[in-house]
């Protein structure tokens, strides 16, 4: 019975119409080079997803996102092509080059949403989404590849199979996208293991599913269903493949250990700057803010959204703008310049702030680098005391009694108030200059030395 025309993909037809069908056999060694292709790129992209997570700018996002979807993407599709290539079926395989540049171009597409997405892995919906895109994606590119295949067959799956290795790759893809927010929180001490079982979990997920995949697939010879394609050398191709995808694979990883280590030396300067007693920030010759502490946002109430590229009067209350301004300017003629001003936060209170500026140069450019301490609470204290020596004063002045402040140690007087002056007939500044001989005239049957017990605190004296 001869074979009937049929479209060249689908589930399983009712092989009485066809007169052979047979399925592809794998080498073992093919196998494990394309898990370790699949595992390496897995390693390589969720190094890079660090980096996006890292990023300060928009820009610097987008190009570690592309630079981590790409990797991840091509990684997808050169263990798909190496599987596919390592097959072993009695007739010669083609490949349809537009159709399987459209596979990979879906492996990286679907690797950017669900990487795009990585900041918030934590939340379970979320993490459910990019597990089912990444898997999707994954699936989607095998499929589409497979359609790229140029062979005298017709290609038939069983739809069960077809649906648990899409199944397979969703559950191991999302597995592995946890595993990268939460297995690092639970094994501190060993990040390098850590990422080898996340990058694990997501090469089986690539792995799996497309032997699931490919377990599920029927070839129905029929001649007629050849088409033009370009046919390689397989174990040539694989190798190509291989060694072009780990070379993509490894670029991407040496950048993203380069920005790591980037990244390392920016927290620990950001941690320095941070265990500053006082505000830090770094101004440029327009004055306004390029980088801060903690303590600055703490102290002016603003995000650091808000505080970025901000003219740094703007946290200055009114009366002391200009004079801001000009200390900044003098600083970039000068070299230093200091200045207490008044800063007003957001919520409308001012605090005192003692600030200290001078130039450094970073990457040719000047820059101000200030260094402030709030001082509210120490200007407070000083206020309490002035109080507090004020209220002393009215009533050292106050009483009508004579008082006399008294220095035994220098036989000097520090003080006496207005009706001792009276009493004696001095003014206060007079009566400072004089000792206490200079006041004990006429006769007196006590002398000084009974008289200075007494003025020590430490004797009494018997009329």
């Amino acid at each position: 019975m001869e074979s009937q025309p049929c479209s060249r993909a689908g589930f399983s037809p009712t092989t009485s119409r066809f007169h052979t069908v047979f399925s592809s056999n794998i080498t073992d060694g093919s196998s494990f080079l394309s898990y370790l292709v699949a595992a390496f790129a897995a390693y390589t992209s969720f190094d890079l997803i660090e980096c996006v997570r890292a990023a300060t700018t928009v820009n610097a996002r987008r190009l570690w996102l592309a630079t981590a979807s790409v990797s991840m993407g091509l990684g997808i599709w050169a263990m798909h092509f190496i599987a596919i290539l390592a097959v072993e079926m009695p007739m010669p395989i083609g490949f349809d080059i537009k159709v399987t540049a459209l596979s990979a171009g879906l492996a990286v597409f679907a690797s950017c949403v669900a990487f795009s997405l990585a900041d918030n892995f934590h939340k379970r919906p979320i993490l459910f989404l990019a597990g089912l895109v990444l898997g999707g994606g994954i699936a989607l590119m095998h499929y589409v590849g497979m359609t790229a295949l140029r062979m005298p067959a017709h290609i038939y799956y069983d739809p069960w199979l077809f649906a648990l290795s899409v199944a397979v790759a969703v559950a191991l893809s999302t597995a592995a996208l946890d595993a990268i927010s939460g297995l690092p929180r639970l094994m501190k001490e060993y990040p390098l293991w850590s990422r080898l079982i996340e990058s694990a979990v997501m090469g089986f997920a690539i792995v799996l599913m497309h032997y699931t995949g490919m377990f599920a697939a029927f070839f129905y010879p029929d001649p007629a269903a050849l088409k033009a394609g370009l046919f390689f050398n397989s174990s040539a191709m694989a190798g190509a493949i291989s060694v072009i995808a780990l070379m993509i694979g490894g670029l991407a990883l040496i950048a993203a250990m380069f920005e790591n280590n980037r990244k390392q030396a920016r927290d620990f300067t950001a941690a320095l700057i941070n265990s500053l007693p006082g505000f830090f920030a770094l101004l440029d010759q327009a004055g306004r803010f390029t980088r801060w502490n903690a303590n600055l946002a703490t102290l002016t109430g603003l995000s650091n959204e808000q505080l970025r590229g901000l003219d740094a009067r703007a946290i200055a209350v009114e009366k002391d703008r200009d004079v801001l301004r000009t200390k900044i300017g003098a600083v970039f003629v000068q070299g230093f310049a200091t200045l207490e001003f008044g800063v007003i936060n957001q919520n409308g209170e001012v605090r005192a702030v003692h600030w200290s500026g001078r130039t450094i140069t970073y990457e040719s450019r000047q820059y101000l680098l200030a260094i402030g301490l709030d001082m509210t609470e120490a200007r407070a204290a000083e206020a309490r005391i002035q109080e507090s020596e004020d209220r002393f004063r009215t009533i050292f002045n106050a009483v009508n009694d004579g008082i006399i402040v008294y220095n035994v140690g220098t036989d000097s007087y520090i003080d006496a108030n207005p009706r001792l002056c009276d009493m004696f007939g001095y003014t206060r500044e007079e009566f400072l200059d004089l000792s206490l001989s200079d006041l004990l005239t006429g006769v007196s049957p006590h002398s000084l030395e009974d008289v200075a017990p007494l003025l020590n605190g430490s004797g009494a004296i018997w009329g």
